[in-house]
């Protein structure tokens, strides 16, 4: 059995080789700490490199998308010429070109709404609005986007036309169109849309989608008055069996259906009672 002194003896040379092993290990935290001050110094200039290469890209993206957003804003007007749709002739403000003096002239400047009479669902309205406003009578442009569908009612001698659209922009671009049309006595354009009852109206245009369509078709219905008509496009040619079913559910028959290549217009209309 060791000796007391053999054991203090042993005592001291564990804690002196603990100490050793310990000013190893600060010797060797503190070498890691140079070595992590010296990477923070080297990567320091390549982060404000970093930092200051995306501020730029970013800066950059912001420039591209302005550019972009104007460039769209005007470069389809390059594209957007008179044109003639039924008995309307349609141009825009800036049109180097007279229209045709035969035809009811629409002046369309359609900002960024929807409308200027070149897609094939408004060209189907345009015709249908042609063959079915009655003068005199109130008509409901519901989602009016430019406004033309709004403006060619009332050229056709519609009494009272209320034209609604959520779309703030849309609302601003069809209210400067019914100035431009000088119309503004027998259009007034209101920022909104159905949520039940209104009119009622002897003829609604709406050019919607058929979502859209579908959701507000309870609404669209009660608004319609007696003998009313309803044109329902802006839906694909495959949906317009589904909407015929669901307006005939709410009491609305189907008078007339109109296609141009994918695209469909209804005509449905609430009997006399």
């Amino acid at each position: 059995m060791p000796t007391l002194e053999e054991r203090v003896a042993g005592l001291e040379t564990a804690v002196t080789a603990l100490a050793e092993t310990l000013k190893a290990g600060q010797e060797q935290l503190a070498g890691a700490v140079e070595l992590l001050k010296d990477l923070v110094s080297t990567l320091s200039p390549l982060a404000d490199s970093v930092r200051t290469l995306a501020d730029a890209q970013g800066q950059l993206i912001s420039v591209v998308r302005t550019l972009a957003e104007a460039d769209w804003a005007h470069a389809w007007k390059e594209h957007f010429k008179p044109h003639r749709v039924g008995p309307f002739v349609i141009t825009p403000p800036w049109a180097a070109l007279p229209a045709p003096a035969d035809g009811l002239p629409v002046v369309i400047d359609p900002g960024l709404a929807f409308g200027t009479g070149l897609h094939p669902t408004t060209q189907l309205c345009l015709e249908l609005a042609a063959e079915l406003v009655r003068p005199g009578e109130t008509v409901l442009d519901l989602g009016t986007g430019s406004g033309i569908l709004a403006i060619a009612a009332a050229r056709l001698g519609a009494g009272q036309v209320l034209a609604l659209d959520i779309d703030p922009l849309a609302v601003k671009a069809a209210r400067a169109n019914v100035r431009r049309n000088r119309l503004s006595r027998q259009v007034k354009v209101v920022r909104g849309t159905l949520k039940g009852p209104t009119g009622p109206f002897g003829l609604i245009l709406a050019n919607l989608s058929a979502p859209v369509l579908t959701e507000l078709a309870p609404a669209i219905a009660a608004s319609l008055a007696s003998g009313g008509r309803l044109v329902a496009s802006g839906l694909l040619v495959g949906r317009a069996d589904d909407l015929e079913r669901l307006y005939a559910g709410l009491g609305l028959e189907s008078l007339d259906r109109r296609t141009s290549g994918d695209w469909a217009a209804l005509v449905l209309g609430r009997g006399q009672g």
